[in-house]
């Protein structure tokens, strides 16, 4: 097997071994076009102890990478550096496509745009548009001195820049700026949209996260917490959660809606200069000026692993949409590129025994696990779709349990307070099948003492008991959207026509519109 082994805070260091592993990966796939697993798999530490990072392949430059982004098919990635301007490469080879015109000073950030037609870049002279196409410069932003962080919406119809002075929302179409978000006196060093393109969240030197209204600028929230220079924010995949990057060798989870810290994660021993969420949000990679990569459990903010990525500090790190690769960039000159999970771009065969065991590792408690099967599994689209299809089956409707759902939900008004707890208890033990019609009540006419513990209900649905089968329900439903083929979404499709209040078909159906923003 071509992994390297990553032991819970072990650090992937040896120049040696790096090499080796970069030789393997090509001469293995210059002998075979597929990777096959077979019983091999169940023979694999998994976990922790699993090799859930290869290293494909490096770049360098005579000066340092900034940062690096891909394009939303994972197909490319590119990054920017210190007297270089945005370079392309081909995810599958390393190859380079392109690079387009560097400045005398510094890029700073990248970005390219969900549909892929456009390039954008932060410099010290202001933000420039590029057509990915044509590789032509569309324009070149006025009224900022210094732009650090650039951002396109999710329609693609507007780029946000931040720097010095604040944050400006420029039209794609026609490089006008529609909006001066943080006005004119401020330094904003980082910006992202949220995930429907209607806020966005910036950070600041003055140590704060702030929440503004993309639509007219207007600031709806400051998140206060950390003791040093805000450097990246970045808001998980429902757009429910903000994690920020800081100066104060912290990386922070925030309640987007209500401000509240959810929970601070220590480990960096220096600055914190990136973090992102994984593509299903379960996992936060962050980048320090430490020299290491750090995953971890969003869920309880326990650390997972620690790479020694780099000989300088690491300037950002990011996952691929389809979350199959992970990339970095560094001072010391270097972008890389790791595999997740698997051996580089190549397809996993799968043996019936191998599908059996990732099915099982599905369920596990330790999320790495859990990645890494996820990965494997979607990796092997051929094979675990069929495998899948005899697993699955849409929701049906259950009027005995529906019914049951409504006297409990009826009964949280009532006069009786040991009637209102048991219900409470009762809807509870339900799990996360309780959670559409929780909602849905929420629509209807509740007493106030009703509508209270429906909300309490609700704001604890994390916490929510869930059985092996309403688990496997998610996890594969995230295997299914991570594939993303037309075979894939027929089989969302078919699972899309369950009962319309079963939590199974509303899980379903929001993976099927996410799908929908992203190419077929």
């Amino acid at each position: 097997m071509l992994w390297l082994r990553v032991w819970n805070r072990t650090r992937l260091s040896d120049p040696t071994w790096v090499g080796v592993v970069l030789f393997a990966v090509f001469w293995a796939a210059s002998l075979a076009p597929a990777q096959k697993v077979g019983k091999q798999l169940a023979d694999q530490p998994s976990g922790k102890e699993n090799g859930l990072f290869t290293e494909a392949f490096t770049r360098e430059v005579i000066r340092s990478y900034h940062t690096v982004a891909f394009s939303s098919d994972s197909t490319l990635f590119t990054s920017v550096g210190r007297h270089k301007g945005p370079t392309l490469w081909e995810t599958a080879n390393g190859k380079e496509c392109f690079a387009l015109p560097g400045t005398v000073q510094d890029t700073f950030d990248v970005a390219i745009s969900p549909d892929g037609k456009w390039i954008a870049s932060g410099t010290h002279k202001g933000a420039k548009l590029w057509n990915a196409s044509t590789k032509a410069e569309v324009f070149s932003t006025r009224g900022q001195a210094w732009v650090c962080r650039v951002a396109f919406s999710p329609d693609c119809k507007w780029l946000a820049t931040a720097g010095s002075p604040g944050i400006k929302i420029w039209e794609v179409a026609t490089g006008h700026e529609v909006c001066n978000v943080a006005g004119d006196r401020t330094w904003e060093g980082c910006v992202i949209f949220s995930p429907d393109g209607r806020q966005i969240a910036s950070g600041n030197f003055s140590k704060t996260v702030k929440l503004w209204d993309a639509s007219n600028g207007q600031e709806l929230r400051v998140f206060k917490g950390h003791l040093g220079s805000v450097y990246t924010v970045a808001f998980s995949p429902d757009g429910k959660l903000i994690a920020s990057a800081s100066a104060d060798k912290t990386v922070k989870i925030w309640d987007a809606k209500s401000g509240q810290e959810l929970s601070t994660l220590n480990g960096h021993s220096s600055k914190v200069n990136s973090v992102m969420f994984s593509p299903e949000g379960k996992v936060l990679v962050s980048a320090g000026g430490d020299k290491t990569i750090r995953l971890w459990d969003v869920s309880n903010g326990r650390e997972l692993i620690v790479i020694d990525a780099h000989a300088s500090d690491v300037y950002s790190a990011v996952f691929s949409p389809d979350g199959r690769y992970l990339a970095s960039t560094s001072s010391d000159g270097t972008a890389k590129l790791w595999s997740v999970g698997a051996p580089f771009h190549r397809e996993v065969e799968l043996s019936t025994d191998d599908l059996e065991v990732l099915w099982a590792e599905l369920l596990s408690d330790n999320i790495l696990k859990r990645y890494r099967a996820s990965v494997l599994l979607s990796s092997a689209r051929e094979q675990t779709i069929p495998f899948l299809k005899k697993r699955l089956e849409p929701a049906r409707f259950d009027s005995e349990r529906a019914k049951q759902l409504s006297e409990l939900i009826a009964q949280l008004s009532h006069t009786d307070y040991r009637l209102r707890q048991k219900a409470m208890k009762g809807l509870e033990a339900m799990g996360k099948t309780a959670e559409p019609a929780l909602r849905l009540a929420l629509q209807g006419e509740l007493e106030p003492e009703g509508r209270r513990r429906v909300e309490l209900l609700l704001s604890r649905s994390k916490g929510l008991a869930t059985s092996s089968e309403q688990v496997h329900a998610e996890r594969t439903t995230e295997v299914l959207e991570r594939i993303g083929n037309s075979e894939a979404r027929s089989l969302l499709h078919f699972l899309a026509a369950g009962a319309p209040q079963a939590w199974l078909t509303q899980e379903v159906r929001a993976s099927l519109r996410r799908l929908a923003s992203r190419k077929p």
